[in-house]
């Protein structure tokens, strides 16, 4: 059978052969330790036109670097201390604005998502006591379901960060580095809703701190979804992030292939 005939036959049954898809807005999952410039990177996201103003969700009141690194002007810092504070905010303010057509924000960042899930383990165990199951998969089910209601949304770009931790791989049996989640199901599948996963690290250099966001390491949770990206990059920002997923950026990028 030929290719035109098989589009005859779909068309009759009411499917169409599509183009891949464009890369429009952007989600970036970055995870690292404490003090790998995770808050710092995220924060100049509200200097890049193409994504502010930038709403800030704060799980861990740690926004200090936000006044180095972002444009307040730019910023709406939100701190939620609770699930039941967070899911309000959503249903209350974010999704009504969204469903009017009058969400003002280009990106939103989530700091951190283990934080946010550890906040709904304990609210969840406290309305099920005795029950060690239901908390983990609210854990999951809860995060998954506010990930995919911004990464949906036209226009929006989501950054998302969490803390690193060291998994052993059930297949091959090795330690890999990847992305601290509540959960075995959060580990494994929320990675795959981003359209980048950065490894975030920092060192000393000649006295200097020097951060690194890595975006494919062997024995680490790393994804890239244009061939644009280099393995590293040395001192980055979300306006270089931005112009290399949409093939902007210049040639001079600042990267290294030497670990950050």
């Amino acid at each position: 059978m030929s290719t035109a005939a098989f589009d005859k036959m779909l068309a009759a049954a009411g499917f169409v052969a599509e183009d891949p898809q464009e890369l429009k807005d952007i989600s970036v999952l970055m995870y690292g330790g404490a003090g790998s410039a995770k808050t710092s990177l995220a924060a100049t996201a509200s200097k890049v036109p193409e994504m502010s103003p930038v709403l800030y969700l704060d799980f861990e009141r740690g926004t200090l670097p936000l006044r180095d690194w972002g444009d307040l002007d730019n910023l709406t810092i939100v701190h939620l201390d609770t699930w039941a504070e967070t899911n309000k905010f959503i249903y209350q303010v974010v999704r009504p604005a969204m469903q009017a057509g009058s969400f003002p924000y280009r990106t939103v960042v989530l700091d951190t998502v283990d934080a946010l899930q550890e906040l709904i383990v304990n609210e969840s165990k406290a309305t099920n006591p005795g029950n060690n199951y239901v908390p983990w998969t609210d854990a999951y089910d809860n995060v998954v379901t506010l990930v995919d209601a911004f990464r949906r949304v036209d226009g929006v770009n989501l950054i998302v960060t969490t803390h690193v931790d060291r998994m052993v791989n059930s297949v091959t049996g090795e330690t890999q580095v990847g992305p601290a989640f509540k959960g075995n199901q959060s580990g494994k599948h929320m990675p795959s809703k981003f359209d980048f996963v950065v490894y975030m690290r920092s060192k000393e250099e000649k006295g200097r701190p020097v951060m690194g966001a890595t975006f494919f390491m062997p024995g680490a949770i790393t994804k890239r979804r244009t061939l644009s990206f280099p393995d590293l990059l040395v001192n980055p920002t979300m306006s270089q992030i931005w112009s290399l997923a949409h093939n902007t950026e210049s040639s001079n990028t600042n990267t290294n292939k030497e670990n950050a």
